[in-house]
């Protein structure tokens, strides 16, 4: 399919259009993807003509474009439509079996409105309700008529370093008065930044101690004035950063390498480590001891709170002999100041992350199984979980939060971002 494109020069300075040609040919099986991929590289093109003030920049924008709308179904490289097309926009030809995205989507949907129906008693102004905002949430899934394409969304993160370093390997992250804050990592261990809109800015402020997310953790703590406790796991150090400073807090009683920090009753908690099994508790005199944690000496596992307790996940353990026992995939519940045995996920996991719901956890791996797998919590035990997709390649302590749909105009790929 070709295009014709009208070049218009002032006397000073060229003005770049591109002027729209026939639509995709009416014998192309897949027409309407097809434009709707268009329509996408169109506005991706006008959005970077707009942001140029130099001719030569609008003349790269115009050549991108050219290859974008080149890789749509019906057009040069697709000519069939989406018959051998690699293109990502034709999983969303038949989404129920191609577009694992569209299809965890439509289950999370589904699930919150068989939730919304239990709770009706028979009413039927309930149930309408409850099929507005179904019908509503569901148009925010992939393939739907108002995200039928969300190609190549992603937060805009700055360059690899001299030592080709990327910026965010071995990095954390929390949450603190809203903004989203990353710390640390191989990139620069003593960096502070943040998300703003949709890219990546490094504040002045350092963090006293090195921190890389393997060795390390940290935790968003609740109090007067919100903080981030952050132990460095290679050493006892701690320290806690407000937004503005960070100070340094007392050492831990004993070294927690490859463990994870959670809150417990309100509190940072750092539970268990490569060398040990001891849980500890940050209280106002000091480092205060929990109940060990049953698997022994823990480390490079995953763990979040759930309000009246925490749940550990995944890791490898060794007894104390340091006799390695192996990767466990093993659930473990702290509550009432006693441990339990909580369930089984499907996958063995190291160094992991995890985030909760309130009726399920999402767990994704960062080195071992590269698993992402969403487990059903009953507030006492895994009642279920199942496989929801697959990390392309290494992520150590993934990055995870929750955001808005289409929070940014590149996020997510095509894929359903589950957070």
């Amino acid at each position: 399919m070709k295009r014709i494109f009208l070049l218009l020069f002032s006397a000073s300075e060229a003005n770049v259009q591109a002027i729209k040609p026939v639509q995709v040919a009416a014998e192309c099986p897949d027409q309407n993807i097809g434009q709707v991929c268009d329509g996408h590289c169109y506005a991706q093109f006008i959005a970077c003509k707009d942001a140029c003030s130099e001719s030569s920049c609008e003349r790269t924008c115009l050549i991108e474009y050219t290859g974008c709308y080149a890789d749509c179904p019906c057009y040069d490289n697709c000519p069939d439509g989406c018959t051998d097309c690699p293109h990502s926009i034709c999983t969303c030809k038949e989404p129920q079996t191609n577009n694992k995205f569209y299809q965890q989507c439509l289950d999370e949907r589904s699930d919150e409105l068989s939730a919304c129906l239990k709770i009706c008693a028979a009413n039927k102004s309930c149930f309408e309700k409850c099929f507005s905002v179904f019908i509503e949430e569901s148009d925010e899934c992939p393939c739907m008529d108002q995200s039928l394409f969300k190609d190549n969304r992603y937060y805009k993160i700055p360059p690899p370093n001299e030592n080709n370093i990327d910026y965010l390997w071995k990095s954390s992250s929390a949450l603190l008065n809203g903004r989203i804050y990353v710390f640390g990592g191989n990139y620069d261990g003593y960096k502070i930044a943040y998300i703003d809109g949709c890219e990546f800015v490094e504040t002045q402020i350092r963090l006293i101690n090195k921190f890389y997310a393997t060795g390390g953790s940290l935790v968003t703590v609740k109090e007067v004035h919100d903080e981030v406790v952050i132990c460095e796991g290679y050493t006892n150090k701690c320290e806690a950063f407000d937004g503005n400073i960070s100070r340094s807090l007392p050492n831990t009683s004993i070294q927690h390498k490859f463990a994870c920090l959670v809150l417990l009753d309100g509190q940072a908690t750092a539970v268990a480590g490569e060398d040990t099994s001891s849980v500890e508790t940050l209280a106002v005199s000091g480092w205060m001891n929990e109940p060990s944690h049953p698997a022994g000496k823990l480390s490079t596992h995953t763990c979040v709170s759930i309000g009246n307790g925490i749940i550990t996940a995944g890791g490898t353990t060794s007894n104390d002999n340091n006799d390695g026992i192996g990767f466990i995939r093993d659930v473990f519940l702290l509550q009432n100041n006693k441990w339990t045995t909580a369930g089984q996920l499907l996958n063995t996991y190291h160094y992991p992350s995890m985030i909760f719901t309130g009726s399920y956890f999402i767990i994704i791996d960062g080195r071992l199984s590269l698993a992402v797998e969403r487990a059903e919590w009953s507030g006492l035990t895994v009642t279920s979980s199942k496989n929801i997709s697959t990390q392309e390649t290494l992520c150590y302590r993934p990055i995870i939060f929750e955001s808005d749909p289409n929070r940014c105009a590149s996020f997510c790929s095509d894929n359903f971002c589950y957070v």
